[in-house]
């Protein structure tokens, strides 16, 4: 585990949401723009290039929400206005007390104020309130993980110390996103190197990097999603030859309509003289070259599938 001092400095909110388990599976809420991924970017002094980089490179469409997280002696929100006004096509807006984190948006933490989110909304705490040094983005990332799990994606620019990561391990154990910023600095690389090897990082990259990987995490969870709603079309004995499928093939086919693996599996089965999917799922566990005749039949072509005679005279006697 890393062994910097970020417990010393925890919040009232991080203690309270230390203790909580952060596995299970975040709640639906209504809302069309809420974002399908919220980005927490910690942001210490001297960050403005790293921001330009980022924001030059993620385009809105994406489905994700930013907040930007900020060290107390930072520049105030009209300086980030300017500083990303050219760079990027989302709105620049300053976090309120119960905003609503919407998509394709940049919030930005207000100054000298300590920031969190719940149930999609966020509060802002006067740092004189806490009962510990200041740790912004600490506070930040703990909520962050506590209220969206495995849709919280953390990232920690280089130069912000400790702060922050007490918070990536909070999102690691929720299995949210977390990301490093490399640095060339000695100093900083070294901090980087306990973090990585505390296994609190996912990725670390340069910030022109950064947009690609939040891409592709938005793509992973989109599709995560996807699968998620046509399995549950999918029935249970069939969703059972799927997972011997994928185990001996290594390619899911859940994302198929359930009509077309019925009409193939079926195909399959009439030529095994089998008449229940219980029946086949057994049949495919006692003969595995099976499974890649069922993987072939259903990477068939439609159009071939109707022009094999054969297997529709195989039909009709059924």
């Amino acid at each position: 585990m890393y062994s910097g001092n970020s417990e010393l400095h925890m919040s009232k909110f991080q203690k309270q949401h230390k203790a909580g388990s952060m596995t299970t599976e975040p709640e639906g809420r209504s809302g069309s723009d809420e974002p399908l991924l919220v980005v927490g970017i910690g942001v210490p002094e001297g960050a403005e290039k790293s921001l330009e980089e980022i924001f030059s490179g993620v385009f809105s469409g994406q489905n994700p929400a930013f907040i930007l997280v900020r060290h107390f002696n930072h520049p105030n929100v009209d300086e980030i206005k300017e500083l990303l006004g050219e760079k990027t096509q989302f709105p620049v807006v300053e976090a309120e007390n119960g905003m609503l984190v919407t998509s394709d948006k940049i919030i930005v933490m207000p100054p000298k104020k300590l920031l969190s989110i719940a149930e999609n909304k966020l509060s802002i705490l006067e740092h004189t309130e806490c009962d510990a040094l200041p740790m912004p983005i600490d506070h930040f990332f703990c909520s962050l993980a506590a209220d969206k799990k495995e849709l919280a994606c953390g990232i920690l620019l280089a130069g912000a110390g400790s702060d922050g990561v007490m918070g990536l391990s909070e999102i690691k154990a929720g299995r949210g996103y977390t990301i490093l910023e490399e640095s060339e600095d000695a100093e900083v690389s070294e901090n980087t190197r306990k973090v990585v090897e505390a296994g609190l990082a996912d990725e670390v990259l340069p910030a022109k990097a950064i947009p690609n990987s939040i891409e592709a995490l938005v793509r992973r969870i989109s599709e995560k999603r996807k699968r998620k709603a046509c399995s549950s079309d999918i029935k249970p004995e069939l969703a059972a030859i799927l997972d011997i499928l994928r185990s001996g093939t290594g390619h899911d086919f859940s994302l198929y309509k359930p009509g077309t693996l019925e009409r193939r599996i079926r195909r399959r089965m009439v030529f095994a003289n089998l008449a229940t999917y219980e029946e086949y799922a057994g049949y495919l566990n006692e003969h595995p070259d099976e499974i890649h005749l069922l993987q072939k039949d259903l990477f068939i072509g439609v159009t071939e599938f109707f022009r094999q005679s054969a297997a529709w005279e195989e039909l009709e006697k059924t």
